[in-house]
């Protein structure tokens, strides 16, 4: 991804408030040179709080134990809370990523698309692990700063996600990354044809372009065609689609919520990318 596909997040700070976060911060220094540890325990997450004076609007929470070791954070700025409620698709991706290095939390991030068709960075947080309660405390956190504006969130069906989504949001609005779908059908054509020879225009590529086409079938007309078409090439995965592949998660005209264009993991893989170059 280029600077140029990227919105220039830093350039949305005006100046006197970057300089106000270094006077800021170096005031809290100072202050903690001469506190010790009663200052620490008394400003746990000072960086917060200055996040939040800097800008009202933003939203910043640090979580920590009762002896002050930390456990969750989360950070969504308030101009992009406000750019993606009035900018953007109200469509969220959202996914989770092992950190790397001497502190191994996890991170859990969401983005969306904005008017340009490019990345667009919401929310974020870091966390201990992807648990049931990790994921239900980032969830209630987004639903706190999209309001009252109805979207339709797409990440995986790992069980503690799709057990918090049900909590928070409700599973309606719950969407599969297509990514996954397809990873887990590709397992299952594995086993399928375990032992079998490969027949000419019958192999795992043309059965997998057979998928695309149910996922992306808009009307039910077209998706008993296409599965009549993967029923023909394959019975045992049309069968394994219809009874495990949970169509109305991820097959477009399947999906009772409001409809997406793009169910794939590209702008998480986006989000990535930048994130790591960053």
């Amino acid at each position: 991804m280029t600077d140029r596909q990227f919105p220039k997040i830093k350039q949305a700070l005006p100046a006197e408030q970057g300089n106000r976060t270094v006077e800021n911060k170096m005031n809290s220094d100072e202050q903690h040179r001469e506190g010790g540890e009663n200052y620490l325990e008394n400003s746990r997450g000072w960086q917060v709080a200055l996040l939040r004076e800097t800008n009202p609007t933003t939203v910043a929470k640090w979580d920590a134990s009762d002896s002050n070791r930390f456990e969750k954070l989360f950070i969504a700025y308030g101009y992009c809370i406000l750019n993606f409620l009035e900018g953007c698709r109200h469509i969220l991706y959202i996914d989770g990523w092992f950190l790397s290095g001497p502190y191994k939390e996890t991170l859990l991030a969401t983005s969306a698309y904005n008017v340009n068709n490019d990345l667009f960075p919401l929310a974020y947080a870091i966390v201990s692990r992807e648990t049931f309660e990790d994921w239900s405390w980032f969830l209630e956190n987004i639903k706190g700063i999209i309001r009252s504006v109805e979207i339709t969130l797409i990440f995986d069906s790992h069980n503690a996600i799709v057990g918090a989504m049900q909590v928070i949001f409700g599973g309606e609005r719950h969407a599969y990354y297509y990514y996954y779908v397809k990873k887990n059908f590709n397992v299952e054509y594995v086993k399928t044809n375990k032992g079998q020879r490969r027949m000419l225009g019958n192999g795992k590529e043309a059965t997998l372009k057979l998928l695309d086409v149910v996922a992306y079938a808009r009307h039910k007309e077209e998706f008993n065609i296409a599965m009549g078409n993967l029923r023909l090439f394959s019975p045992q995965l049309a069968q394994w689609v219809e009874a495990q592949g949970n169509v109305d998660r991820w097959v477009q005209c399947k999906f009772s919520y409001k409809q997406w264009d793009d169910i794939t993991t590209n702008l998480t893989e986006s989000f990535n990318a930048w994130i790591v170059k960053e």
